[in-house]
């Protein structure tokens, strides 16, 4: 009769040989939670820096943006934010020009791109990103002449999303871009043009405190 001992040793190899190839599919089974694309809608306040901007029109502005963020690996990821403002207030410019009466508008299109390095604890993402701000003005009033042009600088943004829990993930596999999570955000930022004095004279100086809250869908 063959000896027993044989058997558990046996065993327990086919055991460890049956885990180590079905290792790679449980892994592929199961991503980090954090990882994917998202998708969404910002509300932010704007804290402006330049006097003149401010004696014309208001020193702070509420608007909304759109964000689109990939988390191209489990602590880095990209974000393009892209948002609108519009502002009306008096032509008074004693910078660029003699004070005149009328009125004026300034629209202008805030546009980020940043690298962002991400943190998760359970359900809480921590973030923080920094990239360029690229931002188009456009100027008009009665008896002015308009100004319009593009200012280039950087972008620092920190913040924190929360998944809501209202979304239960699915386990099962090859469904596409399935929406995973809903989470809320809050952040704080600033976005800094004229950086070493540069364009600095002269001009409209864009640059802002930026605080506000969103809701990302994650997919």
């Amino acid at each position: 009769m063959a000896p027993t001992h044989r058997q558990p040793a046996a065993f327990f190899l086919r055991l460890l040989l049956a885990v180590a190839l079905s290792w790679p599919a449980a892994v592929r089974a199961e991503p980090p939670a954090q990882i994917g694309l998202r998708l969404g809608v910002r509300g932010l306040g704007e804290v402006w820096q330049d006097t003149h901007v401010m004696m014309a029109y208001r020193s702070s502005r509420f608007t909304a943006s759109g964000v689109v963020s990939y988390q191209v690996w489990r602590f880095l990821g990209a974000a393009l934010e892209v948002g609108y403002e519009r502002q009306g207030g008096l032509n008074f410019y004693g910078h660029r020009r003699a004070p005149a009466g009328g009125s004026a508008s300034l629209e202008v299109v805030p546009i980020t791109l940043m690298a962002e390095a991400s943190h998760g604890l359970g359900n809480l993402l921590l973030f923080g990103a920094l990239g360029c701000a690229i931002t188009p003005f456009d100027e008009t009033g009665d008896g002015i002449v308009p100004v319009s042009g593009t200012k280039f600088g950087a972008a620092l943004q920190v913040g924190a999303r929360i998944d809501t829990k209202l979304i239960q993930p699915s386990m099962r596999s090859g469904e596409g871009a399935r929406l995973q999570a809903v989470e809320l955000e809050i952040f704080a930022g600033r976005r800094q043009h004229h950086l070493f004095g540069i364009d600095a004279e002269d001009t409209l100086d864009l640059s802002a405190w930026r605080f506000g809250a969103g809701l990302m869908a994650r997919f």
